[in-house]
């Protein structure tokens, strides 16, 4: 979908590392910058999609649209997300957006804070972070957001130096 500004974004499904590429990093760092010189942002690659309730958009593996609300789900882990989304079936709440940023090559965790902090329709962000990719860049989004609006974090894993005994 383009927005306003003519900017548009692209989702990647497939896996971060294609065992058939020569060079296969590099080769996916050329495809951000080729589809940024186009107008395209990329969300993924390794994502399961994206769902706007509130504009019937689903690009996603979700089979239902996830009910529309006012939360901003956004999590790095498929696996996170479609388990919150089969959870708030049970609730009275519902989504303004879910995002499964996946491996953000492009599009990361800051992009889409400082998006969902300026958005109408979302009253609350919930992330899920597995990794921090650009800190700086995420701290500073993260305080901005907690600014506007309640911003919940679920962090996934075990502490840095242990076996990881995670949740996806």
């Amino acid at each position: 979908e383009r927005t306003d500004d003519g900017e548009g974004a692209a989702l990647l499904t497939g896996p971060l590392i294609e065992r058939k590429l020569e060079n296969p990093v590099t080769r996916l760092a050329e495809r951000v910058e080729l589809a940024r010189a186009k107008g395209l942002r990329l969300i993924g690659p390794d994502s399961i999609g994206i769902a706007l309730p509130h504009k019937g958009v689903n690009a996603s593996f979700w089979v239902e649209m996830p009910p529309e609300g006012n939360i901003a789900l956004i999590t790095q882990s498929g696996m996170i997300a479609s388990a919150l989304v089969e959870r708030i079936l049970e609730t009275n709440a519902g989504f303004s957006a879910v995002v499964n940023s996946g491996a953000e090559m492009d599009l990361g965790m800051p992009d889409w804070l400082e998006h969902f902090s300026r958005d109408v329709k979302t009253r609350v962000i919930a992330i899920q972070v597995e990794a921090i990719r650009e800190p700086a860049r995420f701290w500073s989004a993260l305080r901005a957001a907690a600014m506007r609006k309640p911003v919940v974090v679920l962090r996934a894993g075990a502490p840095e130096g242990r076996v990881p005994e995670r949740l996806a």
